[in-house]
This record gives structure tokens, sequence and C-alpha cells, in this order.
């Protein structure tokens, strides 16, 4: 559901006597991870665990079975002597027989397989977490995506609304001398002709800023109005820092997890020692030879031990190293990847930075020609098509200029964000 308040971060300016919203790159961060839907999976992990530990904590209380049975037999227990005495017969078992009992158990070791299990939960928990963790770092790729393509056209509009306005002032100038005879009518209907045209270009800037800003409101499942404006963002970037990347740490708690598994199937072999006892009501109790209904007990112990397994154990135990194998797989292509990208981005920042200081030479040297062309404008010495040229290559450095910046920017964000940032 959209959040009508602006979540706390926001800062509010008072520019040209409207509110502006000012938002950083940082704050879309974690306004958009904050707001992610998958971030209440977390506690839907953490609640399923806690009752997969809480069933684990009953394995040492005792457990009560409940059981009650009527049976026929064809054939019963007997004493086949003839005896010397009339009239006197040995008694022997009913053949219809009728019990209920309640039978007790009660664990005394079972080989350290509860508190393996345990463990592997609390492994296992881990692990879930840093997936959903993975997730959403993935979304700071998106959040960058958008935020520099807005800062672009946020930073073209300046550019545009700057030559609209000395379109202006050179239209005011050329209109008035076509009343003196210096310039011709069609020259001043070429300044207005190009003024249309950078309007017409800062509505369809216009729009696609809109577009773009919508698209960031539903990441950060906010409402952000059309006058936000975005700052550039000031990185501190140490190209010898380690790594932090959510995946490094997903793949650690996978082995983990795999070696708590491994823990947990050694005590499968191991004897296990259970304390139990009966209490019943039936006919015959234990004493078969009785047919009256009786009541009886019985307590014990029993020792488990799995001799043999056919190699059962062995077996599983391999699936886990190869398991194990898999996950390190995984990280080894990750890390060679990572660093695939990591150079990557390094180049594209050294690109953007020589791009950059070329920019400023060529704007310094279009600016100077248009300052020329426009005092030859307007005493009649040059028509308005070569002075527009002039003006458009001076506009179309600065642009190139703002584009190489944005991208240096967002280069500079991508290093961060593929190297693994640690969020303040």
């Amino acid at each position: 559901m959209k959040k009508l308040l602006f979540f706390v971060g926001f800062i509010t300016q008072i520019t040209f006597g409207q509110d502006v919203t000012v938002l950083t790159l940082e704050e879309c961060y974690r306004q958009t991870i904050a707001t992610y839907p998958l971030k209440n999976d977390k506690r839907l992990v953490k609640d399923i665990s806690a009752l997969k530990i809480e069933n684990l904590n009953l394995n040492y209380l005792p457990r009560f079975d409940l059981s009650a049975q009527a049976t026929y037999q064809s054939d019963v227990t007997m004493i086949e002597i003839d005896l010397p005495l009339p009239n006197i017969e040995l008694p022997k078992a009913p053949k219809d027989q009728y019990k209920v009992s309640m039978d007790i158990s009660q664990v005394i070791y079972d080989g350290g397989a509860t508190k393996r299990q345990k463990e592997l939960e609390g492994k296992t928990l881990d692990a879930g977490l840093q997936q959903i963790e993975v997730s959403l770092y993935k979304l700071k790729e998106s959040v960058n995506r958008v935020y520099f393509s807005i800062l672009f056209l946020q930073e073209q509009k300046e550019i545009l609304s700057l030559i609209k306005e000395v379109l202006v002032e050179r239209k005011k100038i050329a209109e008035s001398g076509v009343r003196n005879g210096v310039i011709t009518l069609s020259d001043l209907q070429a300044i207005k002709a190009e003024k249309l045209k950078i309007e017409q270009q800062l509505i369809e800037l216009e729009s696609g800023r809109n577009t773009a800003i919508s698209v960031l409101s539903e990441l950060m499942d906010t409402v952000l109005p059309v006058t936000v404006q975005l700052e550039y963002p000031e990185f501190q970037i140490d190209y010898d820092s380690d790594r932090n990347r959510p995946e490094l740490i997903l793949f650690r708690n996978q082995l983990a997890q795999i070696d708590a598994s491994s823990n947990l199937l050694k005590t499968k072999r191991l004897p296990k020692l259970f304390a139990f006892g009966q209490v019943g009501y039936g006919r015959p109790g234990l004493n078969f030879l009785n047919d009256e209904f009786d009541t009886y007990y019985l307590v014990g112990a029993k020792l488990s031990w799995n001799l043999f397994d056919w190699n059962q154990n062995k077996r599983e135990r391999k699936i886990l190293a190869i398991q194990k194998d898999m996950v390190v797989t995984q990280r080894d292509v990750f890390n060679e990847r990572i660093d695939i990208e990591i150079e990557k981005k390094r180049s594209e920042v050294k690109k953007y930075e020589k791009l950059i200081a070329s920019d400023n030479e060529i704007i310094k040297l279009r600016k100077a020609i248009v300052e020329t062309s426009a005092s030859k404008f307007d005493n009649g010495v040059i028509t308005s098509t070569d002075y527009l040229n002039d003006l458009n290559a001076e506009k179309q450095a600065r642009i190139n200029r703002e584009l190489h910046n944005v991208k240096l920017m967002q280069a500079r964000a991508d290093y961060l964000v593929i190297k693994g940032k640690k969020d303040d």
C-alpha cells in the first residue's frame, strides 16, 4: 500500500516559494529494501525455525501412547497333561482377549541426535535469512538504473531551460534588429522556431522524468512528488577494500549447514538408550493362564544400536561431500564473475573521468564561439542558421558532459554495489 507520508530522511527545502523534496541514493536504497514484500519473509523464516526447535526440545520429554485392542485366537497356550484327579482341569488362556494400555517411553541417551538436529536447524536458519538478504541486495542494482536515469533527465532539463532563456533574450534582440533593418525576418523566425523546438524537448524530458519517478516510487513503495530533486551522490571508494557481498556470507552459511548435516549423520550409528513402561488392564493380564480381567504394569530399559546399515550412512556422507563441492564451485565462479565486473567498472570510472576533463575544454571553446557568434548575429554579420549551429554545438557539449558525469556517478555506484558496500 502506498504511503502518503514520506519516510524519515527526506530533506525538504523551500525553493522558489514551493516545497522541493530532495532525495539521496542511500535513502532510496534503505526505503526500497525496508518496504519490499520479501523483507517480511525473514520474520516468517524465524517463526518456522523457532517452531522446529520447540518440537526438537520435546525429544527430551516422556512420550505417552494409549492403545486398545480386542482379538480372537484360534488357539491359545495350554498345558496338555493328564491329571489322575477327576473333575480337575488345568487353566488355559482365553481365545478372546482384550487389552487397554498406556505406553510410556523416555529418551535417556540418543547419541547427541537432538543436539545435532538443533545445530542443523540453526545453520539452516542462517542460510535462509541470508538468502533473503541476497535477494534484497539485488534491488540496489534496479535503484541505480532508475535513479541515474532521472538524474540525467533532470540535468538535461536544466541545460535546455538555460538555452531557452538565451533564445528568449536573443529573440528580443532579433525583433529589434528586424525593426532596424539589421536582421531579416527569416532569421527572427528561425530563432522562434528553435525556441519552440526547445520547448518540445522540455515537454518530452518532463514526461520521461515523470515516468521514471513513478518507477522509483514503485520500487520504494511510496508516493514521490514530481518536483522531487535527486542529489548527486558522493562516493568514497577504496579500491583495496575487501568484498562484502551477501552472497559470500550465504556460501559460508551453506557450507556450515552441510557440515551440520554431516555431524547429524554421525549420530545415526551411535547407540541409543531408552526407558519404557506400560500400565494396562485386560484379559488376560501378564498371567496368560488367567482368563479374568486384571491390571498390570511393566518397566524396563532398551538399548538400540544399528550395527550394519548396508552402507546407507556412508552414501549419505558422500552426497553431502558432493553438495559441499558444488557450493565451493559456485563460490569460486561467483568470485571470478565479480572480479570481471569490478575491473570493468574500474575501467568505466577512469574512462568517464577522462571524458569529463575533455568535455570541460570543449565547453569552454564552444562558449567562446557562441559569444562571438551572438555578437556577429546581433550586428547582422552572420545568419541565424550560423548562430543556432554554434549554439546547438555548445548545448550538445553541455549535455555530453552531464551524460558523462551521470555515467561516472553510476559507474561508481555500481562498483560499490558489485564489490559490496557496507550500509552505514
